[in-house]
């Protein structure tokens, strides 16, 4: 049977034993631990030059410039907003209120006819 990673070492046949010793394996494993290390290394420094970067970046005049029209933007969009909502509130006031006198209208006129009711009928004046 034949190594994939290292073809040129084979498992000896049989006897349950390889040709790599423990000393092989201590030294592939010290590479693999030193390629790990190696990259984690490696993504810390790439970030903290990246943050660097972007940190200048975010200081700069042209972006000081877009979080201001951007701010200018959300201000415009917020009143824009606050007007609709208000014409709203407005308007379901005025369906309230119409509404309500439609109620107090029926009220009236049921309790007019109540009356009418009682009158004809003589029972109570």
């Amino acid at each position: 049977m034949t190594n994939t990673f290292l073809p040129h070492l084979t498992y000896a046949s049989g006897q349950g034993t390889t040709f790599l010793s423990g000393t092989w394996v201590k030294i592939l494993l010290k590479g693999m631990i030193g390629m790990i290390a190696l990259k984690h290394i490696a993504l810390f420094v790439g970030g903290t030059l990246f943050g660097t970067a972007g940190f200048k970046l975010l200081k700069s005049k042209e972006a000081k410039k877009v979080y201001v029209h951007t701010a200018a933007a959300a201000l415009r969009a917020k009143e824009s907003v606050m007007k609709d909502v208000t014409r709203t509130r407005e308007s379901c006031g005025d369906i309230l209120a119409e509404a309500k006198l439609i109620n107090e209208e029926k009220r009236t006129a049921a309790v007019e006819k109540t009356c009418i009711i009682e009158d004809e009928s003589g029972e109570e004046q």
